[in-house]
């Protein structure tokens, strides 16, 4: 398993859950990326299975809607030209319906090309772990 302390990059995930909650019946998690790099990103739901996939390109933000209270995990792949993909997965947050309405949540993901370490926060993953659609 390749490792990402052999890659000259680093990731530093910023989650930031606001204590706002929407109040239209469903929760959103916000992706923006701050990165040069093209990101793919599985919704995994905690027990198992997908919800969802979505692109990130660089510089831009995506939304994903929850209507259910359960508990997701992120699965990402960040790909560039002529670099390593690198591959990760976040979790166990839980959106959910505080009574006031729904959380809403962002993160954001920068990655330092020009670093010598890489640093994350969320565990490594291989390819293979990224492709697969289940726990």
């Amino acid at each position: 398993m390749k490792t990402l302390s052999l890659i000259s990059l680093i990731l530093t995930l910023l989650f930031v859950c606001q204590s706002s909650f929407a109040q239209s019946g469903y929760g959103e998690l916000e992706l923006q990326n701050d990165s040069k790099r093209d990101l793919i990103i599985k919704i995994m739901y905690a027990d198992g299975g997908k919800h969802s996939d979505m692109e990130v390109a660089p510089g831009k933000m995506e939304k994903v809607t929850f209507t259910d209270s359960l508990s997701y995990y992120l699965k990402v792949k960040a790909t560039m030209a002529d670099q390593e993909p690198m591959y990760w997965s976040d979790g166990d947050y839980q959106f959910y319906d505080g009574g006031k309405g729904w959380t809403i949540a962002t993160f954001t993901y920068e990655i330092d090309e020009k670093s010598k370490y890489a640093s994350i926060v969320g565990k490594v993953i291989t390819e293979e772990e990224f492709e697969k659609d289940d726990k």
